[in-house]
Order: structure tokens, then sequence, then C-alpha cells
């Protein structure tokens, strides 16, 4: 089970791409193309999620391009959170990385911008209001049987 999202980096070089190649939303989506350099020979890797769109490039070429929410098991996935590089065992390198916030698009109402919006508010003390709600009782109507 994920919460986030895990893009695949290593190198190698698959003929047909799948959900475990260079590139993929593993485990679930495929990149467009494996673009790996030669052994030895620096990759390069841009992310950008701008939700609900996420891209991945890889060196200088564009192998993701999908919108998350269409993605099932992908949209109820964190948007927030940690970054993390892993490796499988291996020795790995990473050389200028660098992250970038993007601005939010999260928007807010002021709730108190004039005195007035104030006035419209007050302090509760917790316990529920003394004013009780009644319904009037309903008697059952009752019809005598002609004999």
């Amino acid at each position: 089970m994920y919460c986030g999202t895990m893009i695949h980096i290593f190198q190698e070089r698959d003929a047909v791409p799948n959900p475990q190649s260079m590139g993929a939303i593993f485990p679930l989506v495929a990149p467009l193309k494996v673009n790996v350099h030669n052994m030895g020979e620096w990759n390069s890797m841009r992310v950008l999620c701008d939700w609900p769109k996420l891209q991945v490039w890889t060196n200088e070429e564009l192998i993701q391009d999908l919108n998350v929410d269409k993605e099932p098991e992908l949209r109820v996935r964190l948007r927030k959170g940690h970054l993390g590089i892993e490796s499988l065992s291996y020795p790995i390198r990473f050389r200028n990385l660098r992250i970038r916030e993007l601005p939010s698009k999260e928007e807010w109402q002021d709730l108190y911008v004039t005195p007035d919006d104030l006035s419209k508010w007050h302090v509760s003390d917790g316990k529920p209001s003394q004013q009780r709600h009644t319904v009037p009782e309903r008697r059952p109507r009752i019809e005598r049987a002609a004999l």
C-alpha cells in the first residue's frame, strides 16, 4: 500500500516500457518511453507535480504526462509531504538536486475583515442551548367500525 507517489529511477533499458521501467509511476503507470543513458553516464530527471498534472522528463525528454485525478489509484494519494530517495541495495549517486515549492492553489476566505464581522459571532461555553425544540405529540387516530 502506497500513500505517496513513487517514480522509478535506475539504469535499466527496457525494450518495452512497463510499470517497473525507469520513469514509471510505480507500480501503476508505465512511462511513455524509456530514455536512459549508457552505464557510467549521468542521467537527468525533472519532475513537475502541479496537481492534478504530473510530468516527468529524463534526459530532457518528456516520459510521463498524466492527469493524476484520472488515475483511480493515484488521485487519493498524499499531495504534500517528504521527498524520499532510495537505492535498491546498489551504489547510486545524485548531483545537483534542486527542489522548488510551487505556489499554493488553495484559496482561503477571510472570516474577519471588519469589526462588523466580529459582531455576528458570540462566545459559547460549549454547553447545549437551554431551548428545547419539542415536537407536538401525535395521537393515533382511532376509527370505530360501524356495527
